[in-house]
């Protein structure tokens, strides 16, 4: 799958990194700094079954932070967004801006009340920010990428994206048990 398992400087941090050593998934905490076990080709297994060369990917996890990340074909990291989750553009527009309430609202492509226009604005802005770099890894890799989205709120924001995706409910899952059966030969 995408991921192979590292840990940070206390045993209780799990993190997931990329097959090329560059974490994917960040915890929180004071001195990140993730340890790194040898490469593996993990993308090839994944994604290669259909014969076709491995292409770009972007990976995004949506939950409290919103992660977005590119890898080129060849399995290496090309770099990658860190922006607020829906939840959290909410509140700070609640608490920065006087007297303006967060009620929940839907999303609209022509929002006529402050509710749908808070609720369209994050999840746009999100979009907003994969469809970039979508555009940037076309543009770097010259091909398409594949684009999988994951976390708590992925299912929320899917309905919402101009560009083609795959919702992996359990994509740190999947990844896990890859580790798991490449390194203890269990079978998943």
């Amino acid at each position: 799958m995408l991921y192979q398992l590292s840990y940070t400087r206390t045993p209780m941090d799990l993190i997931s990194t990329s097959p090329l050593k560059r974490p994917l998934l960040m915890v929180e905490g004071e001195g990140f700094e993730p340890s790194y076990s040898e490469r593996t080709d993990l993308q090839s297994v994944a994604f290669n079954h259909s014969g076709e060369p491995p292409r770009p990917m972007v990976v995004v996890m949506v939950g409290t932070a919103v992660t977005v990340e590119a890898v080129d074909p060849e399995g290496h990291f090309l770099g990658g967004l860190i922006l607020p989750g829906h939840g959290i553009m909410l509140r700070a527009l609640e608490s920065g801006t006087a007297g303006l309430r967060v009620p929940t609202g839907d999303v609209r492509p022509f929002p006529t009340n402050t509710s749908d226009a808070l609720t369209s604005g994050g999840t746009y802005a999100i979009a907003g920010a994969v469809e970039r770099m979508v555009m940037h890894v076309r543009e770097h890799c010259g091909r398409e990428p594949l684009c999988y989205m994951t976390g708590g709120a992925g299912w929320k924001m899917a309905p919402s994206m101009s560009t083609p995706i795959e919702l992996v409910e359990s994509l740190i899952f999947d990844g896990l048990l890859e580790v798991a059966s490449r390194r203890y030969g269990a079978t998943p």
